[in-house]
């Protein structure tokens, strides 16, 4: 009975082992994919516009360039604006991609 049990426990327990050792790998190359991206603008030694005049915010890559959004700032109550002269939403907020 007693060698039943040893041998019962030695067959098990390399399978228990193989099976932690192969049977919990995760490729390291996994990528979830980014729907929307946030990026936050932060205003210092922006150069002020001249009148009529807009700002607008470009994201470049070495193989493509993305307009984000077109807006102006306001300097003496430090918000951003819409091309209108509205404030914006978002404030500083600028988002690529879609959710």
């Amino acid at each position: 009975m007693f060698k039943r049990n040893n041998l019962l426990f030695l067959l098990i327990l390399p399978l228990i082992s193989s099976s932690i050792f192969w049977g919990c790998d995760q490729p390291e190359d996994v990528l979830t994919p980014v729907t929307r991206t946030n990026i936050t603008l932060n205003p210092s030694k922006l150069p002020t516009n001249p009148d009529g005049m807009v700002y607008e915010l470009w994201v470049a890559n070495a193989s493509d360039t993305v307009p984000l959004a077109k807006f102006g700032y306001d300097f003496s109550n430090t918000r951003f604006l819409e091309v209108d002269g509205t404030p914006r939403a978002d404030s500083n907020h600028f988002f690529l991609g879609t959710t």
